[in-house]
Order: C-alpha cells, then structure tokens, then sequence
C-alpha cells in the first residue's frame, strides 16, 4: 500500500474555492442584478480556470513526490544487493580456499591413518604429485593468444580452439595445466557462455595465458603436435597471434575442489 502524504484527496480544494467564489458572486448578482452579467460570467471563467490550474499543479506536485520517493528507495535496494552480491563472491573464495587446505591436510593425515611401506608411501607421494589439487612447481611451456583489436565474431579465441590447445600439451606430456590462472582438473571443462569462455565454470576472455609444467622435452613434443598446426592456422586465416615461450620454473596453484554430484562403493 502506497502513501500519498494527502495530496490524492483534491475534494476538499476544490470544494473550498467553489463554495467561496459561489457566495461571494451570489452576492455581488444580487447587489447587481443587471448592470454585471457578463463581468460575473468572466469572474466564473477566471476562477474555473484558476481552480483547473491548481488542481493540475496538485496533480503535478502529487507526481513529483512519488518520484522523488521512489528513486532513493530503488537506488538504495541496488546498492544493497551489489554490497550482498560482492560478500558472496568473497564467501565463495573463501570456502574455497579452505576447501583446498582441509583437502592437503586430509592427505597427510592419512599418512598416519594407514601404515605404508617406504616404497608405497614413494608411489602415494608421486600420485599426489600428480594431483591438480596440489601447488605445482617445474619447467614447462607459457602460450599467449592474442586476438585482434575489435575481433568480430571469426577473429575470437573459441572454447573449441582452447580444447584443441589443451589436447595437445596433454598429449605431449604436460603435467599440469593453467589457463589465465585456473588450474584445469579432472572435473574442469571448457565451454563457451555468450561472448565469454567458461574454464572450470569462471568466465574468462582474451588474451589468454596457458600455463603448462612437463618433463624438459615438452616445448618441442608440442610443437609436433596437431595443436600447434591448429595455432598456425589461427594465426594465418583469422589473425588470432599466438606465442610459445619455453620457461625454467613455473608455479601454479593448487585446483579448486568441486564438490561430488553422486558416488558409487566400487568393489575391489
């Protein structure tokens, strides 16, 4: 239910000025009855008139109130759920990350749980080595793709060009993989959204920086690879520029932990 701070109800207004301006022209008539007939017709017209204008000056000022009432409250409830949405956001990569510390802590602590031999406890530690949920630190590869300046819709860096991309540094023995900071797992994927890529559910855009850490031969098993036909073709038929830097120490982060749709007990 909406206020009107009284000024819907223009009865009284109305009533007012027309009771008053009756009495007062029936007097004046009857003081006159003849000499002012058209001087009391033009009287009635001027205070029609006058009473027109007020009413629309009522309606008017009525308008302007509900506005001005109802600008602060919208402005007020947008910058509410901004200030919601940003505490969210923050909530989210903090779960996150704690995710992430609870997940390497549950590793080591099974450490304890379980009596390993020193040559399974070797084989646990190269498999969690090989974990996208632990930090990654070796040499590897760096590849930026750059595409032009007001790309149209040819010219743009597609989901299926970094699925192509991605392929091949599997295939010539990566270890680990980044694409603009997110650290692909086995759950990641890569999807187009609109005019941006998704990777892993986080839209990203270009230019586009992928991180791969391998053994020592992985910058030239790549260039043998379809992939890198694939960048070559890019960069010739669309003007997507591509550049494949080799890198001694690379870092990368440790993968986001998505939580499990459904499981199944496997039998051994």
């Amino acid at each position: 239910m909406t206020r009107n701070h009284g000024l819907s109800d223009t009865n009284w207004f109305s009533d007012l000025l027309s009771s008053e301006s009756r009495s007062e022209y029936q007097e004046f008539a009857d003081r006159h009855p003849s000499n002012n007939t058209q001087k009391s017709r033009t009287a009635k017209a001027a205070v029609g008139s006058l009473i027109a204008m007020a009413l629309v000056g009522v309606g008017f000022a009525q308008a302007a109130i509900q506005s001005s009432l109802e600008k602060p409250a919208s402005a007020q409830t947008q910058e509410l759920l901004l200030t919601r949405l940003r505490e969210l956001q923050s909530n989210v990569t903090d779960v996150q990350a704690e995710n992430s510390r609870l997940f390497q802590g549950n590793q080591k602590l099974s450490l304890t749980v379980v009596p390993l031999t020193a040559l399974d406890r070797s084989r646990y530690e190269q498999a969690l080595a090989l974990s996208p949920y632990e930090k990654l630190r070796g040499s590897g590869v760096k590849i930026f793709l750059r595409q032009p300046r007001n790309a149209g819709p040819n010219s743009q860096v597609i989901d299926s060009d970094l699925q192509i991309l991605i392929n091949g540094l599997w295939a010539a023995g990566a270890r680990g993989i980044e694409i603009n900071n997110i650290r692909l797992t086995q759950q990641a994927a890569i999807r187009s959204a609109g005019g941006a890529v998704l990777v892993d559910y986080q839209p990203t855009v270009a230019p586009y920086v992928v991180k791969a850490i391998g053994p020592t031969g992985l910058f030239d098993a790549f260039l043998q690879t379809d992939a890198n036909l694939w960048l070559e073709d890019l960069k010739a038929n669309y003007g997507i520029n591509f550049e494949i830097q080799k890198r001694n120490s690379l870092v990368m982060k440790a993968g986001r932990i998505q939580p499990l749709a459904e499981s199944e007990k496997v039998q051994p």
